[in-house]
C-alpha cells in the first residue's frame, strides 16, 4: 500500500522526464561513504544518513521506527538512487577596488525559501493594501496634472484629461445619490476605475437604506497652497457641486474666490476684529501695552474655545461611537480611559492617509 504513495526510487524518464529531472537534481544523496570520507554527513567514518541504503522489493517497517521504502536493485526493475549530484558551487568574482555594486551584490545574495518559490510559481499576490486608499484629487480650474508628448500635446489642451474632481462633477449631474455626498464621502459608495476615468457604484458592503442599488463598504492640501486649500474646505462642506463654478455660488451669488465662499458660508473664523484692534493699538500704544493686550485677546479666544455645548457633544458621541471600527474603537476607549482616571498621556496614530484616523 505505501509503494503506491511513496517512491524512493528514481522516476522512469522515459514517462515522466520532468519529474525525473526535478529529482536527480535536487534528491539525491551523495556521494559520501568509501567514495568520499570527507562529506558532511560522515560521522565515525559512516554515512549519518544510513546511505547506501539496503536494496529491497518492498517497503518494511524499520528497527527504529523508520520505514525502509522500497529500493529495487536494477535487476529487479529499479533504479539507482546513488548517484552524484555534484559539488557545492560558490561564486564569486575579481573587481577593481573600491568597485562596490550595490544591486549586484542584493541580486547574488538573495535568498528565496520554498514557501515564496512555491507562492510566486502559483502566481499568487505578492503584497495588497487594505482598506484600499483612493488620493482625491484637489486642483483648481484646468489646474489637474498633465503628461504629454510632443505628439500629443495639442491634444491635451483641446481636451485635458478627467480627475477624480471633474469626474464627481459629471457624477453629481448624474446620480441623484451623488448629490447627498460630500467630495470626501464618494469613495465610500463609488470605486474610481482609472481605465474609463470614471467612479463606479460599489457592488459589494451594506445596503443604504432607501436607494436601491447603493453599497457602502479624503484628500489633504497644505494651508500654504491658499486657495487649493479653500477648496477642498468647500469640497468636504458643500453636497452635490456640479462645477468649480456651483462651487463659488453662494446664495446666488457667484463669489470672486474660494475663499470668499468660504467666508459666505461661515467655514472660517474671522478675526478682522481682532487685526483691527491691534493695529489701532500699534499706534498709540507702547509695547508693553500691545503685549498685555495681544495676552488679553489670547485669554479670550481660550475661553471661547472652552464654551461648547455639553449636550450637543454628547448626542454626538452616541451617535458615533457605535459606528467606530476595532482599532477606531480601541484608541477610544484607551484615551477616553487616560482622561476618567486622570493619568494623561501622549498617543500618537500613524497610518496612510484615509484610513480612518480622524473619524
Amino acid at each position: 500500500m505505501i509503494d503506491t504513495v511513496i517512491s524512493a526510487e528514481i522516476p522512469d524518464q522515459t514517462i515522466d522526464p520532468g519529474l525525473f529531472e526535478v529529482v536527480t537534481k535536487n534528491m539525491i544523496h551523495g556521494p559520501c561513504g568509501g567514495i568520499n570520507r570527507n562529506s558532511l554527513c560522515m560521522i565515525d567514518g559512516k554515512c549519518s544518513k544510513r546511505f547506501p541504503q539496503q536494496l529491497i522489493a518492498e517497503t518494511i517497517t524499520g528497527d527504529v521506527g523508520y520505514p525502509q521504502y522500497r529500493r529495487r536493485s536494477i535487476e529487479d526493475n529499479g533504479k539507482s538512487t546513488y548517484v552524484n549530484k555534484g559539488s557545492d558551487m560558490a561564486v564569486f568574482g575579481v573587481a577593481p577596488e573600491n568597485n562596490h555594486d550595490e544591486i549586484l551584490q542584493y541580486q547574488m545574495g538573495r535568498y528565496i525559501s520554498t514557501n515564496e518559490a512555491v507562492w510566486r510559481i502559483l502566481s499568487f499576490p505578492i503584497h495588497h493594501r487594505h482598506p484600499v486608499v483612493v488620493h482625491l484629487a484637489v486642483h483648481l480650474e484646468n489646474g489637474q496634472r498633465v503628461y504629454y508628448t510632443a505628439a500629443s500635446a495639442e491634444q491635451r489642451v483641446v481636451e485635458p484629461p478627467v480627475s477624480t474632481l471633474t469626474a464627481y462633477f459629471q457624477l453629481c449631474e448624474t446620480d441623484e445619490f451623488s448629490r447627498t455626498l460630500l467630495y470626501s464621502e464618494v469613495s465610500h459608495y463609488f470605486t474610481w476605475n482609472a481605465s474609463t476615468k470614471k467612479f463606479q457604484r460599489r457592488k459589494q458592503g451594506t445596503p443604504v437604506d432607501g436607494y436601491p442599488g447603493i453599497f457602502r463598504t479624503d484628500a489633504t492640501v497644505s494651508p500654504a497652497n491658499v486657495e487649493c486649500f479653500y477648496l477642498r474646505l468647500l469640497l468636504v462642506n458643500v453636497h452635490g457641486p456640479q462645477s468649480l463654478q456651483h462651487l463659488r455660488t453662494v446664495n446666488g451669488q457667484l463669489c470672486a474666490t474660494y475663499r470668499e465662499a468660504c467666508q459666505h458660508l461661515h467655514l472660517l473664523e474671522d478675526d478682522t476684529h481682532w487685526d483691527a484692534t491691534l493695529r489701532d493699538a500699534s499706534i498709540v500704544s507702547p509695547p508693553i501695552q500691545i503685549r498685555m493686550l495681544f495676552a488679553i485677546i489670547i485669554s479670550a479666544e481660550l475661553q471661547r474655545e472652552l464654551q461648547f455645548d455639553r449636550n450637543e457633544l454628547r448626542a454626538f458621541v452616541q451617535t458615533y461611537t457605535p459606528q467606530l471600527n476595532d482599532q477606531q474603537k480601541y484608541v477610544y476607549d484607551t484615551v477616553m480611559q487616560a482622561v476618567n482616571d486622570h493619568t494623561g498621556g501622549l498617543y500618537f496614530l500613524d497610518a496612510p492617509g484615509g484610513t480612518g484616523k480622524h473619524f
